[in-house]
């Protein structure tokens, strides 16, 4: 049997299904009667436990040829329309045969188990495709969900039934997963490119810190009223001083040295430095002799 990863049914649609069995990587996946058979079981077309083995290379060709047909029929829709011919085409290929009728048959544990009245044909089985896809293209609904893949190697067409109809890849695991991986190659290379001779690398462009990162940054405990006080303290130290802190203190205790504000200062002597007049500041009086204590003994 085919592998799992080789055969796709996410495209919302049988016949879409079978469209997407060529295209992309690898390009093939219908190669032969056993991946056609295990095709047929995953698409519902087959129950499983019903037995294949009239599949042969025969229904391999007639199966590519009703999907290189829907192919052509779906695009042509998407773009424009599709030509009469490729229509009349597909009518007949309804028109084939019955598609094998389902009949519910008692499995050994009491479950109801679906399963076939008579062994599949190829026709009745191209047929029930067939038909799918004429439902397809004359639902109005399901007609305005087709979309077409926006990888850049893929053509494949699905029926976007997300939210909001954003569904951009066939698949995100595949196509999308690619598309990411080529944007991330093309802004690394873009980052290492060299410049023009002698200019600086471009310096890498810094994130934005998330939630979750700044969450976990310690945080720094607001300040102590003792460090607050001192931080005020040495703020008042770095003003600038007031004029009247500039005078030195011993003329601030004598008033006649310091120099009128309102007089102007005189004109010095040429030759002569200026000087500075001595401070008449009063003597300190004298106070009466203090008499002076004599220790006393212990007796």
């Amino acid at each position: 049997m085919a592998a799992a990863c080789d055969l796709r049914f996410d495209c919302g649609r049988t016949c879409l299904d079978l469209v997407a069995t060529a295209g992309g990587a690898p390009a093939e996946r219908l190669t032969g009667p056993e991946q056609l058979a295990a095709w047929l079981v995953g698409a519902g077309l087959v129950p499983r436990g019903v037995p294949l083995d009239a599949v042969d290379v025969r229904w391999v060709v007639r199966f590519r040829a009703l999907r290189d047909l829907l192919r052509r029929v779906v695009h042509d829709e998407l773009r424009d329309r599709a030509a009469d011919a490729d229509l009349d085409r597909l009518n007949s290929a309804a028109a084939a045969g019955p598609p094998p009728a389902p009949r519910a048959v008692r499995d050994a544990d009491g479950t109801l188990a679906r399963t076939l009245c008579a062994p599949p044909d190829c026709a009745g089985l191209l047929a029930a495709v067939a038909r799918d896809a004429v439902g397809l293209l004359t639902d109005p609904a399901a007609r305005a969900q087709l979309r077409q893949c926006a990888g850049e190697h893929c053509s494949l067409v699905y029926l976007d039934t997300s939210r909001g109809r954003r569904r951009r890849w066939c698949s995100s695991e595949v196509c999308g997963n690619r598309e990411r991986v080529a944007r991330h190659r093309r802004r690394t290379t873009v980052r290492g490119t060299p410049g023009p001779a002698g200019a600086p690398a471009p310096a890498p462009a810094r994130r934005a810190a998330s939630p979750a990162t700044a969450s976990r940054r310690p945080h720094r405990a607001p300040a102590a009223p003792a460090r607050r006080a001192d931080r005020a303290a040495t703020a008042s130290r770095r003003r600038p001083s007031s004029p009247s802190s500039r005078i030195p203190r011993s003329s601030r205790a004598c008033p006649a040295c310091r120099p009128a504000p309102a007089s102007p200062a005189p004109a010095a002597t040429p030759g002569s430095p200026a000087r500075r007049p001595a401070c008449p500041a009063p003597a300190r009086p004298a106070g009466p002799a203090r008499p002076r204590s004599r220790p006393t003994t212990g007796r």
